[in-house]
């Protein structure tokens, strides 16, 4: 058997080469002057060409050795035994070059060769004995899908990097993952990069990892990527990246914002100024393309910029930004960031365990000049802090989200497909220290932004997570593993005990309502899962114990940041679930009898669908029952303790839901109001269109648990205790009972379980969770899909017509359908340590290990594609049981962990793999009823129109009551000037980008702006009106000008005057709908708001009243 190929192999060739020829080949140093540079070039070049042959293509060693043996002699060129000189030693150096280069060109010959040591071959490590080149795990003519987007984490660098904190140690022993998903149909894409382009063996990564240690050694000034064949006029990929962050070194005046003292600016700590301020000056100039150096600092007006206002106002009057300004920074948010700049102490009350976040975009340039991508910064924004923000300060870390590169860097190319973009891309990124700000950024870490799973190795500590109790060393716990009956298994994979009191703790700091939750998924140092109250605890120590599953890297218990426990989530209240259609197929294939359980299926998807179409047509004639239908299909954030805020745009909220509720609590109804109507329309078209795509099916008798062990070992095997409390929606039967379990993605008939549940005493403190057997061989966890108890969520279905007509699934273990034992999805062997090993440079090393991580997790995932092909052939076949279907499974479970696993898993590979596997009557399909739902729900909807008297009532009033008043007619003129105007900028800037958000804003500030004339502002008229109460949001100026703003747009253009002065005028319905009625009014605070939500028992009586008054 051939050794694979080594470190070891390609040294010992490398000495080989040294002792015969007096060849001193070896990697170009990073300490060399650039004359020493230009020197070793060549060497440098061998170096890597030897070392990409002997990983990678050693057909050609042998031979090419051979015949530079022989030329030597024949040119009489003096090897090292001859004392060979500097001139001879070049000239031996070009010709193994030219030697090398002619041999790899030359055609492969498929003959049977000898391998001494010098130059085993590669067959040993590549699957079916394949050579690297033909390995199966090469990208072929495929390339991963688009539009796919990345997110990356770059951190700001200190002035060494190799001196950095333990975020870069922590390097060494971390994963770094990304999970992606694609729609897209194979075949659609073409290839926008061939083999060379990304690695897809151990043995090109190998490659990989000195191309770019190479690469980084280089000087900045030669690193270019130049395109073949070279086409007149390209530039080469590195000179399109430059200049993406900033066309100039600085801004200028920027020095001085970061410099200037706080003696001269009041909102700056005692070292710089507050660097929010700096990033919005930036995203401005990003904004309207403006050239940095055209930028001047207004220095007399720093020191009012603490306003945003101020801020935004005297940046609007700059000739440079005279096509406007983006959207703002949300006022609270800027208000935030100001306070932390000048004071680093953590934040209390709501905006507790909070981060101000700077994110952007990285967009491609569909132009040819200028730089390949360009950098769109994000308005600041708060959310949940993470461990490194909490330990270094968030604003070190800048999330960048950008398309799939494996596709977009070949466009910036503007040549043939034979670019590197992935490789080039990934280079670029690590292999440079990334300026603008005044500050040096390192990208470290890579992520899908779809991604809901970020609780891997590194992502523990970017995982935003709710910052509760610290604990002392001696009070994190170290148990012992709990295996099943043959000792070999872990029956409670992913899950942790801790003390009573912790768990009170942990709840006062959540601010969670009593009774706390007796579990919550969290991180504490390197260990992640679930953790569960200890029943046998009295309650009056602090503790908290992990075990060896939950442990995923070392850390150091010394630093507080270690010891927080950081929640995630906790159980929530049970209320009934929907089956989804893999639910849906399983169901069907373990049916005893298929047709019954169809027509049970159909019975409650027919239900389900004319209930929710009832609500909806109902809903749209009674805006009570309108606020209950909007509330239960709504993201919800009652839970989530950051939803304290509703986010708007411009004048009205931002999403389509929370507009149609402040209509109605103000008194629009749908069928009276246009605006509202198209709403509505559009909100119940996007509800019909998921019931009938999705069929998401509703049981009534099911919910979905977070599911833990019983540590006790109470229960038997198969035996599941179920414990709600008395806040739960869903109506429980007696337990003792058989019931179904399972958990997403379900694609192997084994994914649903049939077991008992029951009530047991001694486990009733556990509640709003599924507490499984730990007995037995095999943890029912992990029979679901390959689950465990670290977090996941199972179903569980308690309907007996469900139920009792299903039977268990044999687990298949059949090696012939397994993808790994039919040779595919080779994995990637490489380890840290080798790196390390390879080169004792830690800079060095960890650069090269962030690079490997983003190269191997660039490329989009096949998930999607193989999900889709693999559903839509079990319906063609009318079976998700037979050997399709189960390899398609089996592939799919290594799919989902691909990137944790390291699987090499190409287009090419799903190919070949569609071809090994490939394949008659579909399942009846469940005709859904209301075809034309929408359209029943709207009729008679003819009354809807754009204009309501109420909110042109008050300015009509006005301008009667003071016809006669010049002050008030020179206002009224002045006021539709500004209108005009505004009017103007709504017709003519309009982006047509789809950036609707910032344009709106910008519309509202504009309209915000709009006061009356300066020389009539001494008037008692005018005086009367800009006095700012109740607020100067709602000054009778305010209220006036949105009153003729409705009265003067609301026919030609109907949205500007909701988008520009929304609340105003849904304050001006609110006080007369309150009038009418015979009442004042009723005020709610954000928060109250937030956390409203319609009773039923109310909607219903309201309904019933409604009905009698209408028979009387």
């Amino acid at each position: 058997m051939d050794e694979r190929p080594s470190i070891e192999g390609f040294e010992k060739l490398l000495g080989e080469l040294r002792e015969e020829f007096g060849l001193e080949i070896k990697p170009r140093s990073a300490h060399l002057s650039s004359v020493e540079r230009h020197k070793s070039g060549t060497r440098d070049d061998l170096y890597n060409k030897l070392r990409q042959l002997h990983f990678c293509n050693q057909e050609t060693l042998p031979g090419s050795i051979e015949t530079f043996r022989r030329q030597v002699q024949q040119l009489g060129l003096p090897g090292r035994q001859q004392q060979s000189v500097a001139a001879h030693q070049t000239s031996r150096e070009n010709l193994f070059w030219r030697i090398l280069v002619s041999a790899e060109r030359q055609p492969h010959q498929s003959v049977k060769r000898s391998v001494d040591g010098t130059a085993r071959s590669v067959v040993g490590r590549l699957p079916n004995g394949g050579r690297a080149n033909e390995s199966p795990s090469r990208l072929g003519e495929q390339s991963p899908q688009p539009y796919q987007r990345q997110s990356s984490i770059v951190a700001e660098a200190d002035s060494t990097f190799t001196s950095s904190t333990s975020v870069d140690r922590s390097f060494e022993s971390r994963t770094n993952e990304i999970h992606a998903a694609s729609n897209v149909q194979p075949g659609i894409q073409k290839s926008t990069h061939v083999c060379s382009g990304h690695p897809g063996s151990t043995s090109e990564f190998l490659l990989a990892a000195e191309e770019f240690r190479k690469y980084f050694a280089s000087s900045p000034e030669s690193r270019r990527f130049e395109i073949c064949p070279r086409a007149s006029g390209l530039r080469s990929m590195e000179s399109r990246l430059e200049g993406v962050w900033c066309e100039h070194s600085r801004i200028e005046g920027q020095e001085l914002l970061l410099t200037r003292k706080a003696a001269d600016l009041q909102c700056t700590s005692s070292q710089d100024v507050a660097f929010p301020i700096a990033w919005e000056i930036w995203r401005f100039l990003k904004h309207a393309g403006v050239d940095e150096s055209k930028y001047n600092m207004m220095q007399s007006r720093i020191n009012k910029w603490c306003d945003q206002k101020e801020f935004r106002s005297d940046h609007a009057s700059m000739e440079i930004f005279k096509k406007g300004l983006p959207h703002p920074t949300d006022e609270h948010v800027w208000k935030i960031a100001m306070e932390r700049s000048r004071d680093k102490s953590k934040a209390q009350g709501k905006d507790q365990g909070k981060d101000v976040v700077l994110t952007g975009k990285l967009l491609l340039n569909e132009s040819k000049n200028g730089p390949g991508y360009l950098f769109r910064p994000n308005p600041l924004k708060l959310d949940r802090s993470h461990r490194l923000g909490r330990k270094y300060g968030a604003d070190r870390f800048l999330e960048v989200e950008m398309e799939s590169p494996s596709i977009t860097t070949s466009e910036i190319c503007h040549s043939n497909p034979d670019c590197l973009s992935v490789k080039m891309l990934c280079q670029w990124l690590v292999g440079n220290d990334h300026v603008f700000l005044g500050r040096r950024w390192v990208p470290f870490f890579l992520n899908d932004v779809k991604s809901k799973k970020r609780n891997k190795r590194k992502s523990n500590g970017l995982s935003r997570t709710y910052e509760t109790v610290v604990l002392e060393s001696m009070q994190i716990h170290t148990g012992n593993r709990l295996f099943g009956l043959e000792g070999k298994t872990e029956m409670a994979d992913g899950i942790g005990q801790c003390s009573r009191s912790v768990l009170h703790k942990v709840a006062e700091a959540l601010n969670y309502p009593t009774p706390p939750p007796t579990a919550f998924q969290a991180r504490i140092g390197g260990a992640k899962g679930v953790w569960t109250v200890d029943l046998q605890d009295d309650g009056e120590q602090d503790w908290i114990r992990t075990y060896q599953s939950q442990e995923k890297w070392k850390c150091d218990a010394t630093d507080e940041h270690h010891r927080t426990i950081e929640v995630v989530s906790w159980p929530r209240l049970a209320k009934p679930a929907r089956l989804n259609e893999q639910f849906i197929r399983i169901l069907d294939e373990q049916a005893k009898d298929r047709q019954k359980m169809r027509d049970t299926i159909a019975h409650h998807l027919k239900r389900s669908f004319i209930t929710e179409v009832e609500d909806l047509i109902e809903a749209f004639h009674d805006v009570d029952k309108l606020r209950q239908v909007v509330h239960r299909y709504k993201q919800s954030r009652a839970n989530d303790p950051d939803g304290e805020e509703i986010p708007f745009v411009g004048g009205l909220p931002d999403s389509c839901e929370d507009i149609l509720c402040q209509f109605a609590d103000v008194g629009f109804r749908p069928d009276k109001l246009t605006l509202m109507f198209e709403g509505y329309r559009k909100f119940a078209g996007k509800i019909l269109e998921r019931l009938r795509d999705r069929a998401h099916i509703s049981i009534p008798q099911s919910t979905t648990l977070l599911m833990t062990a019983d540590f006790q070992s109470i229960l038997e095997e198969g035996e599941v205790h179920i414990s709600l409390d008395g806040t739960s929606e869903l109506s429980m039967p007696e337990l003792g009972i058989d019931i179904l379990v399972g958990r997403s993605p379900a694609h192997l008939p084994s994914d649903i379980q049939k077991v008992r549940a029951i009530f047991h005493p001694k486990l009733r403190g556990l509640t709003n969770q599924a507490v499984f057997s730990t007995k037995g061989k095999t943890p029912l966890a992990s029979l679901l899909s390959g689950g465990d108890y670290d977090g996941d969520q199972a179903l569980f279905i308690f309907d007996a017509d469900i139920v009792d007509n299903f039977e268990n699934a044999p687990m298949r273990d059949d090696p012939g359908l397994d993808p790994i034992k039919m040779g595919f999805l080779p994995r990637l062997g490489l380890t840290v340590k080798e790196l390390r090993d390879s080169n004792p440079n830690f800079e060095l090393t960890s650069r090269t290990y962030i690079y490997l991580g983003f190269l191997f997790n660039m490329p989009g995932s096949l998930l999607g594609i193989v999900t889709k092909h693999k559903e839509t052939e079990c319906d063609k076949n009318g079976s998700i049981s037979d050997d399709f279907a189960i390899s398609m499974s089996n592939l799919l479970s290594y799919l989902v962990d691909r990137r944790k696993q390291g699987f090499f898993f190409s287009q090419q590979d799903w190919g070949r793999f569609r071809e090994r596997v490939s394949t008659k009557r579909k399942i009846d399909a469940v005709s859904l009823p209301a075809k034309n739902s929408t359209d029943q729900m709207v009729n008679g909807v003819k009354t809807a129109r754009p204009y309501d008297e109420d909110l042109t009532r008050l300015y009509n009033c006005w301008e009667k009551a003071f016809e006669n008043s010049a002050v008030a007619k020179e206002v009224r003129v002045h006021l539709n000037r500004e209108l005009t105007t505004l009017e103007h900028y709504w017709d003519t800037l309009r982006p047509g980008d789809g950036n609707f958000k910032s344009f709106s804003a910008v519309a509202c500030e504009k309209w915000a702006a709009i006061a009356p004339p300066k020389t009539l502002q001494t008037e008692d008229l005018v005086i009367s009106l800009l006095v700012p109460e109740p607020s100067e949001a709602l000054s009778g100026w305010s209220l006036l000008k949105a009153s003729l703003t409705f009265k003067k747009f609301y026919e030609k253009k109907p949205k500007l005057p909701w988008r520009v002065a929304g609340q105003q005028l849904l304050y001006l319905k609110c006080v007369r709908t309150a009038e009418r009625s015979g009442g004042m009014p009723f005020f709610l605070t954000s928060k109250a708001y937030m956390s409203y939500r319609p009773r039923k028992s109310m909607v219903a009586r309201l309904a019933e009243e409604a009905v009698d008054a209408e028979m009387q």
